[in-house]
């Protein structure tokens, strides 16, 4: 759909959802109080500018979808998947202060070898292994601050529904009348996610 001369318009106008969750979780971040160390800060820092970062990639790619600029489409959103999985183990856990780098460094590697050699398994991978990652170490520790569970639960649901929406995208488009895509809906649901963590760290109390 064609608004105002904006190629693909809702699908660019949908990414508000991630500037929106992203620009509160950094306003929230800047409270050092609201952290039980400095390297869990830092991990949500990055977290929130990687949900910057992708709005700012899809917005690239979606005004010009091709695979060059699907590439800053895929590298925001690797910043945001490696620093969530990094924030819930210092969450956790102190100490690793290489473990933001080295996984964000892994991310952009699966970026790399996509465009290098055009094999999206390794993306596919890291873009799946911090969720899994992420189910371990919740069921194995405890977290140092309270109301985790809803907001984990909260992501959850809202990444199940944007995989949906991504998955059923023609299907979606077609029932609604070739108004609003699936994945115009999965900008919105995903943008969920990150709003929720901002939430929980502007809410939550220490243990």
């Amino acid at each position: 759909m064609l608004i105002a001369g904006i190629p693909n318009t809702l699908n660019v106008v949908s990414n508000i959802a991630f500037v929106i969750a992203a620009g509160y979780g950094l306003a929230v971040v800047r409270r050092p109080r609201r952290f039980v160390n400095a390297l869990e800060r830092q991990d949500s820092i990055a977290f929130f500018l990687g949900t910057f970062l992708t709005a700012v990639g899809s917005t690239i790619y979606h005004l010009d979808p091709n695979d060059a600029t699907l590439v800053y489409d895929r590298a925001g959103m690797i910043v945001a998947f490696m620093a969530f999985l990094a924030m819930v183990i210092h969450e956790r856990h102190d100490g690793a202060p290489w473990l933001l780098p080295l996984l964000i460094f892994v991310g952009a590697a699966s970026v790399w070898w996509w465009v290098a050699s055009g094999d999206l398994r390794l993306y596919a991978w890291v873009q799946f292994f911090p969720m899994l990652a992420v189910i371990a170490v919740v069921a194995l520790d405890a977290p140092r601050h309270t109301r985790e569970g809803t907001a984990l639960s909260v992501v959850v649901i809202a990444y199940a529904l944007a995989k949906l929406f991504e998955t059923f995208d023609r299907q979606t488009y077609d029932a609604l009348q070739h108004v609003v895509s699936g994945h115009t809906l999965k900008h919105l649901a995903a943008g969920v996610a990150p709003l929720a963590i901002a939430v929980w760290i502007g809410r939550r109390e220490a243990t």
